[in-house]
């Protein structure tokens, strides 16, 4: 359940992947996140199903978006790098 801030249930709260959830991006209506768990960023809308859109990734850390290219900045953490990733 989600709540605002004086306590009123004002939802059902959206099931995202498991693991060290760290970055998060919000598409229109969509939501981009990270999991360190799943070595994943998944994509999904809020009160939806989340499905995974890149894989094997190692520690995907925060994320942003570079809105003039359409694209996914990742992050690389242990690995000292940041990737870009296209958006559909």
């Amino acid at each position: 359940m989600t709540f605002d801030l004086d306590g009123k249930k004002v939802g059902e709260a959206t099931k995202v992947p498991n693991g060290g959830l760290d970055g998060l991006v919000l598409l229109g209506d969509e939501v981009l996140v990270s999991s360190w768990g799943e070595k994943a960023v998944f994509r999904g809308r809020v009160g939806g199903e989340f499905k995974k859109v890149f894989g094997e990734l190692e520690a995907p850390a925060d994320l942003g978006f570079d809105s003039k290219r359409n694209r996914l900045l990742v992050p690389r953490f242990q690995e000292h790098r940041v990737e870009a990733w296209d958006v559909k």
